[in-house]
C-alpha cells in the first residue's frame, strides 16, 4: 500500500449483555503486526492464559494488557475483525492488502 501498516486481530464477545471488543495489543512486543511497504509477514497470537495480557487488550485501551476472559466468553465470540492502522500520519494510501488465512486453535 506504499507505506507501513499495523494489523490487529480483534474479536467481539459479551460481558453482562454488552458487546466487548478485544484486539491484539499495540506497541513493542504486543500482538500487533507491523508490515513494511511491499513486505510479507506472519504473526501468531496466543489465546493462552500465560500470554494473553502481553498480546491482547480492550480496544478502548489498546496498549494495556488484560486478563484472559473467563466464564466461557471465548466460546461465545460473535465477530472476528481484522483492523488495519496507517499510523499517525494523515497521508492517503492506496494499494492492496492480501490476508491469506486467519486460523484459530
Amino acid at each position: 500500500m506504499g507505506r507501513e501498516l499495523g494489523v490487529n486481530l480483534a474479536f467481539v464477545t459479551r460481558v453482562a449483555g454488552q458487546p466487548v471488543t478485544y484486539q491484539t495489543r499495540s506497541g513493542a512486543g504486543g500482538g500487533q503486526l507491523w508490515i513494511g511497504s511491499g513486505e510479507q509477514a506472519v504473526k501468531v497470537v496466543s489465546l493462552a492464559e500465560d500470554d494473553f495480557a502481553s498480546q491482547w487488550a480492550l480496544d478502548s485501551a489498546p496498549g494495556v494488557g488484560v486478563p484472559r476472559p473467563t466464564d466461557g466468553r471465548l466460546a461465545k465470540v460473535e465477530q472476528l475483525l481484522l483492523r488495519v492502522y496507517l499510523g499517525d500520519a494523515a497521508v492517503p494510501a492506496s494499494g492492496l492488502l492480501f490476508v491469506d488465512a486467519v486460523r484459530i486453535r
